[in-house]
């Protein structure tokens, strides 16, 4: 049978590792918080320029001198930039629902060492 010495050494142990996975997943959360924040700021930048190329090719629609080839190339190059959004949002959902599991994650060992250092 263990010591109470031997005891609160291992339960000190436990608590030192869950602070260590604890500190772990602060930094990953912290980590995918920032890629969050620039995949929002990606998905603004896009939005912006979507805009701009639905205006330039509404301009572009309205000149009288309007060539097919060139409407055909701005319409493709929207697409594309449609795409690229659709994708970065879709990062950007990844992101949130990974972010979600950190805080879970976190909550829980947080719990874990409370209970511990209240048992202590």
């Amino acid at each position: 049978q263990k010591t109470k010495d031997e005891h609160d050494m291992d339960n000190q142990q436990y608590v030192d590792q869950l602070q260590q996975e604890l500190h772990e997943a602060r930094e990953t959360q912290d980590s995918m918080e920032k890629v969050a924040e620039e995949a929002v700021l990606e998905n603004e930048r896009l939005d912006h320029q979507l805009a701009q190329m639905k205006n330039q090719l509404a301009r572009t629609k309205q000149e009288s001198e309007l060539r097919y080839d060139d409407y055909k190339e701005l319409l493709e190059a929207k697409e594309k930039m449609y795409e690229e959004l659709k994708e970065a949002r879709g990062k950007t959902k990844g992101l949130t629902l990974e972010q979600s599991d950190a805080s879970t994650k976190i909550a829980t060992l947080e719990a874990a060492v409370d209970r511990l250092e209240m048992d202590r």
